[in-house]
């Protein structure tokens, strides 16, 4: 699933467990609201 972008197709942000860490938070907090 973790797919390292080559050169030419760089993402916007890196993909790494860290951008996955925080994007799980965020997941966590939105869940958390009503």
């Amino acid at each position: 699933m973790l797919k390292k972008p080559s050169d030419k197709n760089k993402a916007p942000r890196p993909v790494t467990s860290v951008s996955e860490d925080q994007a799980d938070k965020l997941a966590s907090m939105l869940a958390d609201k009503p």
